[in-house]
């Protein structure tokens, strides 16, 4: 209810004017209803609001949701100048590559952890924790949103997530749900040389584009 009252709150006090108070206004709109759909969030996968990052396919939901909120964000901040809209975007950007980054990339990873990653290959945990990032970082470069800093760090991160998806997609067809199982044979190893290959050459064709 509070980020509904603000949300028409924006609409009714930015039709008169754009003074400090819609500004208010505005960060009232994007905090609450981030907070809202946060909570609701954690709450749907764990039954609980204080639940801890525990689990990498279920986390990284949370991360897919904040990117997926930033990207209108920063569209909407950039064609009507709102700079409240826009920092919304960017922090929720910021919190979003913090957590894919060091939980997600680093302390969750199912190569480290040890952790399970379902059984079918592309439709598993990976996709959901490394996938999805990389296509939306890459949505958000290759449309220019945000500032500069903003737009390198999505470019490193897009390519980053999809080469790190694509080596343990390989590694998941070879080795099966528990990564960190069986050694490493000579299929492998060619796999994984035609796959990063094959991704050197979509990242150059990428760049000439």
């Amino acid at each position: 209810m509070p980020a509904l009252a603000f949300i028409v709150a924006t609409r009714l006090f930015g039709a008169r004017a754009d003074d400090a108070l819609v500004r208010v206004l505005e960060s009232g709109s994007i905090a609450f209803s981030t907070m809202l759909l946060t909570l609701e969030l954690r709450h749907a996968l764990y039954g609980r609001l204080d639940a801890p990052l525990s689990d990498l396919g279920r986390d990284a939901t949370q991360t897919l949701l904040w990117l997926a909120l930033a990207v209108p964000l920063l569209w909407l901040g950039e064609r009507h100048r709102r700079s409240v809209l826009s920092w919304g975007g960017i922090i929720l950007f910021g919190l979003a590559t913090a957590q894919a980054v060091i939980w997600q990339a680093v302390l969750g990873n199912p190569l480290l952890t040890g952790d399970p990653v379902g059984r079918l290959v592309v439709l598993d945990v990976l996709t959901l924790a490394f996938g999805l990032p990389a296509l939306l970082y890459a949505v958000i470069a290759w449309s220019r949103l945000g500032p500069i800093e903003l737009q390198w760090v999505a470019r490193i991160a897009a390519g980053g997530f999809a080469l790190l998806w694509l080596t343990l997609e390989i590694r998941h067809l070879f080795r099966g749900p528990i990564l960190t199982l069986g050694e490493c044979g000579e299929a492998e190893w060619y796999a994984y040389s035609a796959g990063w290959l094959a991704f050197a050459g979509a990242g150059l064709a990428a760049g000439l584009i």
